[in-house]
């Protein structure tokens, strides 16, 4: 299967799981007001089976982000072993091939960490802010238009008074 529908089937099924621990927290308020028709030992198991399914799509995640970088790894490292063969043999004659090839490494490996962790933190992000938008839209449009409009305004409070709190 190509990594990009395995990719975005994870973050889908991560925002699922997301949605029903939301469902279950909604559950168990609604056992303690007294108007559930589950029982606790109910609501318990589909907690625990909530959480192993997060818990197994979080491992599966972290192997496909290890598959996305070790191919992205090899890629960048073969684009820049053909750097040095067509470089000026001035620019390198001062370095020697053994500290050439640890940069090149280092450096590859960073690069190649960095890019996918970056890219799916920022897409798995956005997916789940709008899968909460529209479930919450789906619970109480009330809420929803509360909470766009007070999140803005509290991240702009965050960034004007945390420098002063920081001083």
């Amino acid at each position: 299967m190509n990594k990009s529908p395995m990719r975005w089937i994870l973050s889908q099924s991560r925002a699922a799981v997301s949605l029903l621990a939301t469902t279950i927290l909604k559950a168990f308020t609604d056992f303690a007001a007294g108007t559930s028709p589950g029982s606790l030992q109910q609501l318990w198991l589909l907690s625990a089976v909530v959480i192993v399914a997060g818990g197994f799509f979080l491992i599966l995640d972290a192997f496909c982000n290890r598959i996305v970088v070790a191919r992205t790894e090899r890629k960048i490292r073969t684009d820049l072993m053909h750097v040095p063969t067509r470089c000026d043999l001035l620019d390198l004659e001062g370095m020697h091939e053994g500290e050439l090839i640890t940069r090149l490494t280092s450096d590859t490996e960073a690069a190649a960490q960095c890019a996918p962790r970056l890219i799916s933190s920022l897409l798995g992000g956005c997916m789940c802010a709008m899968a909460a938008f529209f479930y919450m839209h789906s619970l109480s449009w009330q809420l929803t238009l509360a909470i766009t409009v007070a999140v803005p305004l509290l991240a702009l409070c965050i960034r004007l008074f945390s420098p002063v709190l920081e001083a």
